[in-house]
Protein backbone atom coordinates (compact mmCIF):
# COMPACT_ATOMS: atom_id res chain seq x y z
CA UNK A 1 0.00 0.00 0.00
CA UNK A 2 1.20 3.33 -0.73
CA UNK A 3 0.00 6.33 1.25
CA UNK A 4 0.54 9.87 -0.70
CA UNK A 5 -0.49 13.25 1.34
CA UNK A 6 0.60 16.40 2.12
CA UNK A 7 2.10 17.51 5.57
CA UNK A 8 -0.60 18.18 7.86
CA UNK A 9 -1.38 17.77 11.37
CA UNK A 10 -4.24 15.57 10.53
CA UNK A 11 -3.22 13.73 7.32
CA UNK A 12 0.13 13.06 9.10
CA UNK A 13 -1.51 11.27 12.34
CA UNK A 14 -4.37 9.63 10.04
CA UNK A 15 -2.35 8.07 7.62
CA UNK A 16 0.68 7.40 10.62
CA UNK A 17 -1.97 5.12 12.62
CA UNK A 18 -3.42 3.90 9.55
CA UNK A 19 0.11 2.14 8.96
CA UNK A 20 0.34 1.16 12.26
CA UNK A 21 -2.67 -0.50 11.80
CA UNK A 22 -1.69 -2.08 8.64
CA UNK A 23 1.19 -3.41 9.94
CA UNK A 24 -0.49 -4.90 12.55
CA UNK A 25 -1.92 -6.88 9.78
CA UNK A 26 1.49 -7.53 8.12
CA UNK A 27 0.62 -5.31 5.24
CA UNK A 28 3.79 -3.20 4.06
CA UNK A 29 3.48 0.44 3.67
CA UNK A 30 5.20 2.56 2.64
CA UNK A 31 4.26 6.54 2.60
CA UNK A 32 5.18 9.75 0.17
CA UNK A 33 4.95 13.40 2.47
CA UNK A 34 5.35 16.17 -0.06
CA UNK A 35 6.54 19.12 1.73
CA UNK A 36 6.70 21.49 -1.38
CA UNK A 37 4.96 24.92 -0.05
CA UNK A 38 7.84 26.83 0.62
CA UNK A 39 5.78 30.33 1.74
CA UNK A 40 5.03 27.65 4.73
CA UNK A 41 8.42 27.45 5.85
CA UNK A 42 11.99 28.88 5.83
CA UNK A 43 14.38 26.85 3.85
CA UNK A 44 15.99 25.69 7.25
CA UNK A 45 12.89 24.04 8.12
CA UNK A 46 11.92 22.19 5.65
CA UNK A 47 10.39 19.13 7.13
CA UNK A 48 7.20 21.73 8.52
CA UNK A 49 6.58 22.80 4.76
CA UNK A 50 3.34 21.76 3.60
CA UNK A 51 2.63 19.53 0.72
CA UNK A 52 0.14 21.50 -1.97
CA UNK A 53 0.13 21.63 -5.93
CA UNK A 54 3.26 19.17 -5.39
CA UNK A 55 1.06 16.06 -4.54
CA UNK A 56 -0.68 16.24 -7.69
CA UNK A 57 2.91 15.23 -9.68
CA UNK A 58 3.56 13.14 -6.60
CA UNK A 59 -0.06 11.09 -7.79
CA UNK A 60 0.51 11.31 -11.21
CA UNK A 61 4.07 9.78 -11.56
CA UNK A 62 2.34 7.16 -9.10
CA UNK A 63 -0.02 6.76 -11.23
CA UNK A 64 1.78 6.09 -14.25
CA UNK A 65 4.43 3.68 -12.45
CA UNK A 66 1.37 1.53 -11.70
CA UNK A 67 0.53 1.56 -15.32
CA UNK A 68 4.01 -0.21 -15.87
CA UNK A 69 3.97 -3.01 -13.30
Amino acid sequence: VLFMYGNYAGDVMNFDMAAEMAAMDDIEVRTVLTTDDVASAPRDQRQKRRGVAGNFFIFKAAGAACDRM
